[in-house]
């Protein structure tokens, strides 16, 4: 069945000094008597793209709310010299105000505006806890824009969440308007099939490599962190697995795109003994699927036989399949 994800958020912006009724006005005053200008964000539409998922036929227009899609948003403020000066949280759950922000800043600038959303409730500037997970309750630290991140782990796991960000600057005067803006999505997406699979085999999917934290200055991920083969009591593994959402498909959003990775299949009888397991290489690009497809238990002397891995064009406009 055919239904829309998103590879990005469209994001309008206007900025403009205002009156107590946040009326735009075609002459605006003079700033407030603390010297700082109203400004209004919002960020309420989506791009479509169509993509196959599970259990739905329904579509999204390119008009829909972002809320139809993202749970939780951030909006971060930080001056010229990097200093985080305002910051909102969102859930979807106040309806149809998701996605506006309105804001005061000085006059000047530039400022560095950071936006991120999410359908999970993602931890920044610190390690997030299983018991303390809800925001806003945890007030992550305002750390300075350099070393200002986001988290993709939960205590020490590295979990997998999908994510969309963007990072750009203003400057602010009494009538500022910005043109519209677009949250890119910050992870990729990987999907495994296993044709011969069926609900009451015990199967799981694991990942040998990933990331953990994205900085907001820089664009860039965290040193890849790589799972042992074999784990014991000091090095466990903890790179959450593949999500089983049908007897016969795994998936799994990814942060890395910087090293290669290996998807190891491996299938259990009822006495913990493995009876087949399969190594899959592949590469991690953001906004872009990847799908890998075969049989597990098919017959050893085939040569021909394994997975396939190929790249889905439902995401991104580019595509590349690797036969082995």
């Amino acid at each position: 069945m055919k239904t829309m994800s998103v590879g990005a958020i469209a994001l309008c912006l206007l900025f403009f000094a205002c009156t107590k009724n946040d009326k735009p006005l075609e002459n605006p005053p003079t700033s407030d008597p603390k010297g700082k200008v109203a400004v209004t964000f919002s960020a309420t539409g989506f791009t479509q793209e169509t993509v196959d998922l599970p259990n739905s036929s329904a579509k999204l227009a390119a008009t829909d709310s972002m809320g139809s899609y993202v749970r939780y948003f951030w909006y971060l403020a930080y001056d010229n010299r990097g200093k985080e000066v305002s910051r909102q949280f969102q859930k979807s759950s106040i309806g149809s105000a998701f996605g506006t922000v309105k804001d005061s800043l000085q006059p000047g600038g530039p400022y560095t505006i950071v936006m991120f959303a999410s359908p999970f409730n993602m931890p920044f500037n610190g390690a997030d806890t299983l018991g303390n997970a809800g925001y806003p309750d945890r007030k992550p630290k305002p750390f300075p824009l350099d070393s200002a991140y986001l988290s993709f782990r939960v205590v020490n796991w590295y979990w997998q969440k999908e994510a969309f960000y963007k990072k750009f600057t203003i400057n602010v005067n009494t009538d500022t308007i910005v043109a519209a803006r677009a949250l890119d999505r910050i992870v990729g997406k990987v999907e495994v099939n296993i044709l011969d699979a069926n609900a009451n085999q015990g199967i799981e999917v694991s990942l040998d490599k990933e990331c953990g934290y994205y900085f907001f200055n820089t664009g860039l991920t965290d040193g890849v962190y790589t799972d042992p083969a074999i784990p014991d009591i000091d090095r466990p593994q903890i790179i959450k697995p593949f999500v089983r959402v049908s007897a016969t498909k795994f998936e799994r959003f990814i942060l890395n795109r910087t090293a290669p990775m290996v998807a190891t299949i491996t299938a259990w009888d009822g006495s913990g003994h493995i009876m087949a397991e399969r190594k899959v290489r592949f590469t991690n690009e953001w906004n872009k699927k990847v799908i890998i497809t075969g049989k597990l238990f098919g017959p050893e002397i085939d040569p021909h036989f394994g997975f396939k891995v190929s790249l889905n064009t439902d995401w991104n406009a580019d595509s590349t399949q690797i036969g082995f």
